[in-house]
């Protein structure tokens, strides 16, 4: 048992530092959308995505070897749930039981990095998204009061576009 613990704390401290990783590579993220850089959000969204894939399968790993655990702790499996790491830590004596403690902690912090990280995403492009349908928005307004030309060069208000912008469409 007492391997089995070793290799979930090696995969816990592994999930913090790849949320620590995917924290990071999200604020890089915001920072290009402030920059309006997207060959860097092109980028950066190919390795976000790269980095919760490996969460992904750490979190699989972690979650097979609590369900392998959970006998041996007296812990019952239920129906796929996976196991809470509090939960088994609560029946975890020994030397390693702090350190699975702090690793969990740890974990559980960088967690919570990466959702306040993403919420500010979601703020800072629902505020661009915002920006510019408002800036197509008032050129369309403006195409209408001033009028567009015909291919002969006569002023003329009925071939300017009306409807939703391409932001509200696409976004």
């Amino acid at each position: 048992m007492q391997a089995k613990l070793k290799q979930l704390l090696t995969l816990i401290e592994r999930l913090a530092e790849g949320h620590h990783e995917l924290a990071d590579l999200i604020g890089r993220q915001r920072e290009a959308m402030r920059r309006a850089r997207p060959r860097d959000l092109d980028e950066l969204g190919g390795r976000i995505e790269s980095a919760v894939l490996a969460i992904g399968e750490l979190e699989l790993a972690r979650r097979g070897l609590c369900d392998a655990l959970a006998p041996a702790l007296g812990l019952a499996v239920s129906n796929g749930a996976p196991l809470k790491l509090a939960a088994l830590n609560e029946r975890v004596s020994g030397p390693l039981a702090g350190r699975l403690r702090d690793a969990a902690d740890r974990l559980a912090g960088q967690i919570q990095r990466v959702r306040d990280a993403e919420r500010v995403n979601r703020r800072v492009a629902g505020r661009m998204s915002d920006f510019f349908n408002d800036l197509l928005g008032e050129i369309a307004r403006l195409g209408r009061e001033t009028g567009c030309y015909d291919p002969s060069g006569r002023k003329t208000l009925s071939e300017v576009p009306t409807g939703p912008t391409c932001i509200s469409t696409v976004g």
